[in-house]
C-alpha cells in the first residue's frame, strides 16, 4: 500500500488524532509501508504526506486525524466552483475566494434542506439569491454578509454563468448526502478562507495567519471563565478560530476589527461557522477607531508587518511612548485594552526585539521594569513567505505579576522548518506552562539580564553559550584597524580596467584558508579621479568578511595590488603581534563565532549586522606559537577533506557515465549478437541447400502450435530490422555519452544567441516528422549561451516529451509542445517555459530532486543522460531550472511545464 493509505489505516484503527511520530512508529512496527531503500518512515515524511493529501487528513494541535468523508463533496465543489469563477470573473484570487466562501456557507446551512431541479427553475439568478436571503434571515449575525455575492449573481454573472453554478450545486445532490458535523465543516471553512493554505494565493497573506502559528498562539495561555477576547487586526479570523476551538467553554465574547471589507465578511462567516454565538466584528481602524476600552482578558493578534502610524499626538491615552513605529504601537494598544490581569499574544517582526530608536528602547525598558514581558518565541525563518520574508516573533505580555516567578520565557524555533513546527508546538507550550528550560531551545531569563544588555530582546543572545574567561577576548582588542568599504555607483564600474573593486560575490564561501586573487575580481573603478581621497584602500594581510548575507565568507587579502572593498564588506587588520590573519579566519569559520554572529545578524530585507556589534564578538585566543600550530593542523585537515570531496565527485560522475553506457549499450549489443547468430545459421543452411533467400522466410522452422507473434519475430525481415534498431540504439547511447563528456569538460563558449530564431531554425527542423506539433510564442530575446549545449538541452526536453508524454497518443495534431519566451527584467533573465499537453509526471516522480540533482525516482545509480544533461547545462550557464508546481498546471491543458532561466546578453 502507499504511505497515505498506511496512514489512513493507522488512524482508522486508532479512532483518535495521532502525532506524526506515533503514526510513523506504528507503520514501522507493523511494516505497513516499506520505502524503496528499506529505511524506516520518519515523522517528517508522515507530516509531508499529510500536507499533500489535505482532502484525506487534517492537522490540529491534537495531531493528525481523518476528515469526515462527508466533506469530500464540499472539497470537490469548492475546486470546481473556483474554476468556473476564474474563467468568467475578471477578479483576483482574493475576491473569488470570498465568493466561494459565501457559497460554501450557503450549501452547509441550506443545501441539505432544499431540493434543486435546474430544469424546473425559471430564473437561476432569482433562485440562488432567494437561497442566500433565506440563510441570512436565520440569524442577525449574517445580515448583509452575502451582499457582495448576491450582487455578483444579480449584476455581474450572465444567466448562462449563473445556471452553470446552479447545475454544479444540483449535480452534488447535497439534500441526499449526510451533513458534515459543525466541527468538521468549520475547520474546512477556516482552511478555505485562510490564504496561507493555498500556495497560489500569495496576495492574501496579509489577511491570514498560517494555521500552525494560530495553533501555537492559542496554546500558550489558559483563559479564565467568561473571558473577553480582542483582536483589532482580525483579518479572516483564522487565529480567533483556533482560539475558539481550544477555549470555547471559557470565552464569553469575541471582539474583532479590521479595515478590509472582504476580511470582515469572510472573518465574520468564519466565526459564525465555528459555532461561536457572541461575537462582534466591526470595520474599525485599530488605532483610531475604538472609542471605548475593551478591558479584554486576552489580546491576541497578528498585525500587518511594517508601516508607520503618524497620529500619535492625538491618542496619548493609550500611547505612553510616542512613536510612529507600528510594532511599538501595537504593544501599547494591547496594554491599554487589557484588563488589569489581562494577557496578550502578539506576532511582531523580529526587528522589534533590537530596534535602536529611543521610543522602542524605552518601551522595551518599561516592559521589563513593570514586569509585563512574559515571553519571546522566535518563529521559523520564512514563516510568512511568500507574503513577506521578514522573520517574526511571538511576544507574550502579562499584566498579572503572580505568574512570572521564574522570569521571562525565551524559545528559539528559528532553525525549525515551517513544516516541522507542528512537532514543536507541544514542546514550546509545555516548557512555557511548566516553566522549565530546554538545552539550546528554551530558557527562563531573569529581568536583570535584559537590564545588563541594555534592553536588547534578541532571543538568540540569551541562549548563547557563556564565553566568559581568560581564553576569550573581544574582537576589537585583536584588531589594529577596521573599517567598512566604500559605496561606488554602478556607473563608475566596469569589468576591464582601473582600481579593483572587491564585492561580496568576490569573497569565498568555502571552508579553509581562501585568498582574493586579482583575476577573480569582476569589477574595476575606471575613473580614478572620481574616487574620494578619503576612501580606504585595503592593505596586504587584512581579512575581509561579508557584512550582508547569511555567510561571513572570511577571505585573506594577501596581495600587493591596490584595491577598494565595497560597502558590504568589513575590513579587519589584525594586530600582528597578537593574532595572525590565518588564525582569525579559522575562528571566524568556527561554530562558536557563527552562533555569536547569528545573534547580531538582523534580517531586515537583506541579512546584515552592525560593525559595533561585530567588534564585541568574542574570539578564543591562543599564544602566537599555538596559533601557528592550530592553523597548520586546521587547514591541512580542511584541505584534505575538500580534495577528497572533489575527487569523489569527479569519480562518481565518471562512474555514473560508465554505468549508464554499460546499461544502455549492453542490451542492444546482446540482441545484435543473438540475431546475427540466428541469421548466420539461416544463410548457411540456404547455401548448403543451394536454395533462394527471402525476407519473408522464417529463419527458424516454426514449431507445431507456435503463436503468430513468435513466428513473426523469426522472419528474416524482422531480424534485420531488429539488428538495425539495436545499432541505432547503441549509436544514440554513444552520442549521448559523447555529449555528456563534452558538457562535463566545462569548455563552454558563451555568445549572444537569439533564442527564438535558434529554436525555429536549429531545433524544430529536427522534429519535422515527430509525433507532435511544436510552437514558440513571445518576443525575441538574446541570451548568453553555448549553442551546442543549448541544442542538447532542448533536444532532451523534447525527446522526453515524445518518449514519456505522447507514448499513448498517436494523433500528431493533438500532441503539442509549446515554448513561451518571457523576460525577467529585475534579474536580467530570459524565462523559457517548455510545456507539453501529454501525460503528466508519473506517480512518485520527485520534482525537487530532479530540479536539484537531475535524479528521477527510478534510478538507483546515476541520473540518466537526460537528467544529467539538463542539470549540468543549466549549471554551466549559471541559470535556473524549475518544474511548475501542481497548483499551476492543475487546471491547464499543459500538465508538464519546465521553467528555464538563462542570462540575457546585455552587451
Amino acid at each position: 500500500m502507499t504511505l497515505h493509505e498506511a496512514i489512513e489505516v493507522v488512524l482508522r484503527e486508532a479512532r483518535r488524532p495521532l502525532k506524526p511520530s506515533e503514526i510513523a512508529n506504528t507503520i514501522n512496527s507493523r511494516r505497513l509501508y516499506l520505502k524503496g531503500d528499506s529505511s524506516e518512515v520518519g515523522a517528517n515524511q508522515v507530516s509531508a504526506r499529510v500536507a499533500k493529501h489535505a482532502d484525506l487528513f487534517r492537522l490540529t494541535q491534537q495531531g493528525v486525524s481523518l476528515h469526515d468523508i462527508s466533506l469530500k463533496p464540499y472539497r470537490d465543489f469548492m475546486l470546481r466552483l473556483t474554476d468556473i469563477l476564474r474563467k468568467n470573473l475578471p477578479a483576483d484570487a482574493i475576491i473569488i475566494n470570498d465568493h466561494v466562501a459565501s457559497f460554501m456557507t450557503l450549501i452547509y446551512h441550506q443545501g441539505h434542506d432544499t431540493p434543486i431541479s435546474p430544469n424546473d427553475i425559471y430564473s437561476p439568478k432569482g433562485f440562488i439569491i432567494s437561497l442566500f436571503r433565506t440563510v441570512e434571515n436565520r440569524d442577525p449575525k449574517l445580515l448583509n454578509l452575502f451582499d457582495d455575492t448576491v450582487h455578483l449573481v444579480s449584476s455581474i454573472l450572465s444567466e448562462f454563468e449563473t445556471e452553470q453554478i446552479l447545475r454544479l450545486i444540483a449535480s452534488y445532490r447535497f439534500i441526499e448526502l449526510p451533513k458534515p458535523s459543525r466541527e468538521e465543516f468549520s475547520s474546512f471553512f477556516n482552511d478555505t478562507v485562510n490564504f496561507f493554505n493555498w500556495r497560489n494565493n500569495f496576495k492574501g497573506g496579509e489577511l491570514s495567519t498560517p494555521t500552525i502559528l494560530s495553533t501555537l498562539m492559542a496554546s500558550l495561555y489558559q483563559l479564565p471563565p467568561n473571558s473577553t477576547v480582542f483582536d483589532p487586526f482580525a483579518g479572516r479570523a483564522s487565529t480567533l478560530f483556533e482560539l475558539v476551538q481550544k477555549h470555547r467553554e471559557d470565552i464569553q465574547e469575541v471582539v474583532a476589527g479590521d479595515l478590509v471589507h472582504s476580511s470582515i465578511v469572510s472573518g465574520s462567516l468564519n466565526l459564525y461557522n465555528s459555532g461561536l454565538q457572541n461575537f462582534q466584528y466591526e470595520k474599525c481602524d485599530a488605532f483610531l477607531g475604538w472609542k471605548r476600552k475593551i478591558n479584554a482578558d486576552l489580546f491576541i493578534s497578528n498585525p500587518p508587518f511594517g508601516g508607520k502610524y503618524n497620529f500619535y499626538d492625538h491618542h496619548t491615552e493609550w500611547q505612553f511612548e510616542p512613536t510612529t513605529d507600528s510594532s511599538s504601537n501595537v504593544i501599547q494598544l494591547a496594554l491599554f485594552h487589557l484588563d488589569h490581569k489581562g494577557k496578550a499574544v502578539l506576532i511582531l517582526p523580529e526587528s522589534f526585539l533590537f530596534n535602536s530608536n529611543k521610543p522602542a528602547v524605552a518601551l522595551r525598558k518599561r516592559l521589563i521594569e513593570d514586569d509585563i514581558l512574559h515571553g519571546l518565541i522566535l518563529l521559523p525563518k520564512n514563516s510568512f513567505k511568500p507574503f513577506t520574508s521578514a522573520n517574526a516573533v511571538v511576544v507574550l505580555l502579562d499584566k498579572s505579576k503572580t505568574s512570572k516567578s521564574t522570569g521571562i520565557y525565551i524559545y528559539d524555533a528559528s532553525d525549525v522548518a515551517v513544516g516541522d513546527l507542528q512537532n514543536e508546538v507541544g514542546d514550546i507550550a509545555s516548557a512555557f506552562h511548566s516553566e522549565v528550560s530546554k538545552k539550546d531551545k528554551a530558557r527562563w531569563v531573569r529581568k536583570e539580564e535584559f537590564e545588563k544588555n541594555r534592553y536588547d530582546f534578541s532571543v538568540k543572545r540569551y541562549l548563547l553559550q557563556d564565553l566568559e574567561g581568560a581564553g576569550f577576548t573581544k574582537l576589537k582588542n585583536l584588531i589594529e584597524e577596521y573599517f567598512i568599504g566604500a559605496y561606488i555607483p554602478s556607473d563608475n564600474l566596469n569589468s576591464v580596467e582601473g582600481i579593483p573593486y572587491i564585492q561580496v560575490g568576490d569573497l569565498s564561501d568555502r571552508e579553509g584558508l581562501e585568498t582574493i586573487a586579482k583575476s577573480n575580481i569582476k569589477s574595476y573603478i575606471s575613473d580614478i579621479e572620481l574616487v574620494n581621497p578619503s576612501v580606504r584602500r585595503v592593505e596586504s594581510g587584512c581579512v575581509l568578511i561579508a557584512k550582508v548575507g547569511a555567510k561571513l565568507k572570511p577571505t585573506l587579502f594577501d596581495e600587493k595590488y591596490t584595491a577598494i572593498p565595497s560597502s558590504n564588506i568589513v575590513v579587519l587588520r589584525p594586530k600582528s603581534n597578537v593574532i595572525s590573519a590565518e588564525y582569525l579566519i579559522s575562528q571566524l569559520q568556527s561554530e562558536y563565532v557563527q552562533q555569536q554572529i547569528d545573534v547580531i545578524r538582523r534580517y531586515n530585507t537583506i541579512p546584515s549586522f552592525n560593525l559595533k556589534d561585530l567588534l564585541e564578538t568574542k574570539i578564543k585566543i591562543l599564544t602566537y606559537v599555538d596559533q601557528q600550530r592550530y592553523v597548520a593542523t586546521y587547514y591541512s585537515r580542511k584541505a584534505t577533506i575538500i580534495e577528497k570531496a572533489e575527487a569523489k565527485s569527479k569519480d562518481d560522475e565518471l562512474y555514473n557515465l560508465i554505468s549508464r553506457i554499460k546499461h544502455e549499450v549492453k542490451q542492444p549489443v546482446s540482441s545484435i549478437g543473438i540475431d546475427i547468430s540466428i541469421l548466420l545459421d539461416y544463410l548457411l543452411q540456404k547455401q548448403n541447400e543451394n536454395d533462394t533467400i527471402s525476407l519473408q522466410d522464417y529463419a527458424i522452422e516454426p514449431l507445431p502450435g507456435q503463436n503468430d507473434k513468435d513466428l513473426e519475430a523469426t522472419k528474416v525481415i524482422n531480424i534485420i530490422n531488429r539488428i538495425k534498431a539495436s545499432v541505432e540504439d547503441a549509436q544514440e547511447t554513444l552520442t549521448k555519452a559523447e555529449e555528456t563528456l563534452n558538457i562535463g569538460k566545462g569548455a563552454i563558449k558563451l555568445q549572444g544567441v537569439e533564442i527564438k530564431h535558434f529554436l525555429e531554425t536549429k531545433i524544430f527542423p529536427l522534429y519535422a516528422n515527430a509525433n507532435c506539433l511544436l510552437e514558440v510564442t513571445g518576443k525575441e530575446y538574446v541570451v548568453s549561451g553555448d549553442e551546442y549545449q543549448l541544442k542538447v538541452l532542448f533536444k532532451h526536453l523534447i525527446d522526453n516529451a515524445l518518449k514519456y508524454g505522447f507514448f499513448k497518443r498517436t494523433k500528431k495534431d493533438e500532441n503539442l509542445i509549446r515554448i513561451e519566451l518571457n523576460k525577467d527584467v529585475q534579474r536580467s533573465f530570459a524565462e523559457i517555459i517548455v510545456m507539453n499537453n501529454g501525460e503528466p509526471f508519473s506517480k512518485g516522480f520527485n520534482k525537487k530532486i530532479f530540479e536539484t540533482k537531475g535524479l528521477t525516482n527510478n534510478r538507483d545509480n546515476g541520473s540518466g543522460f537526460g537528467g544529467y544533461h539538463i542539470k549540468r547545462i543549466i549549471e554551466n550557464h549559471k541559470g535556473e531550472f524549475y518544474i511548475a508546481p501542481e497548483e499551476e498546471v492543475q487546471f491547464s491543458e499543459f500538465k508538464v511545464k519546465f521553467k528555464i532561466y538563462l542570462h540575457l546578453n546585455l552587451k
